[in-house]
């Protein structure tokens, strides 16, 4: 909408993009536990399948939880390319431990089940695992587009300019990111070390140039952005 907005060369009033990041925060707060509530769901019934061989399954969430999963992803890369810098990413688990956990369930019931008679691989877990597995990957093609377009933005800043300074660098990325960047993001985005990374930036907060975003000091999905004047 913002992009849509700009395009159209008309600013929208604070009001609007402070009531527009509240929704979308709004909308990550429901899916977070929606999320977290149908995979206990969906885990519960593969379980009840697998050690009980006279349980009947008469309706599988499975499908529903594939979409909520996917809508929560979705949200988190919307909101990763979205160019409201003010909202932060919604703490919440990675995508890999959904894709190690069911995948590990699913090989540990398939190992269990060729030694026992008594046990049974649940049905439909294994194509729930690569369901859940193309969502990971989907999430992943959006994280490498966006850190290849700060790259590209970033190098088209400094074309034809000599070795720079990590924390000019830094500054360039921090301009044209859409939000806050993690240190992971800006070690990935540049090629270089953590080290380099936490030493420039700890500069840059000292001459306050830039400012950290989170819900804590520690906030694992927060990250930085330049200081508002």
């Amino acid at each position: 909408m913002s992009d849509a907005l700009t395009a159209a060369g008309t600013t929208p009033p604070r009001s609007a993009d402070g009531l527009a990041s509240m929704a979308q925060l709004n909308m990550g707060r429901v899916l977070r536990p929606l999320a977290n509530l149908a995979t206990l769901v969906s885990a519960y019934l593969h379980a009840r399948q697998f050690f009980f061989s006279d349980f009947v399954l008469r309706y599988n969430p499975d499908e529903a939880y594939v979409v909520i999963l996917a809508a929560y992803a979705g949200h988190r890369e919307l909101r990763r390319w979205s160019n409201d810098p003010q909202v932060i990413t919604d703490t919440a688990r990675r995508g890999e431990y959904f894709v190690v956990g069911w995948w590990t369930a699913y090989f540990i019931a398939v190992l269990i089940a060729n030694h026992t008679l008594r046990y049974r691989v649940p049905e439909g877990l294994e194509f729930l695992c690569a369901q859940i597995t193309a969502v990971f990957f989907g999430t992943l093609a959006s994280q490498h587009a966006y850190k290849g377009k700060l790259r590209q933005n970033a190098g088209a800043a400094s074309s034809g300019a000599p070795t720079r300074r990590p924390e000019d660098r830094i500054l360039d990325y921090l301009q044209t990111a859409q939000g806050p960047m993690s240190s992971s993001d800006l070690e990935d985005a540049m090629d270089v070390s953590r080290s380099t990374i936490l030493r420039a930036m700890a500069r840059l907060q000292k001459v306050k140039k830039v400012q950290w975003v989170g819900r804590s000091d520690n906030d694992p999905d927060g990250g930085f952005q330049l200081r508002q004047p």
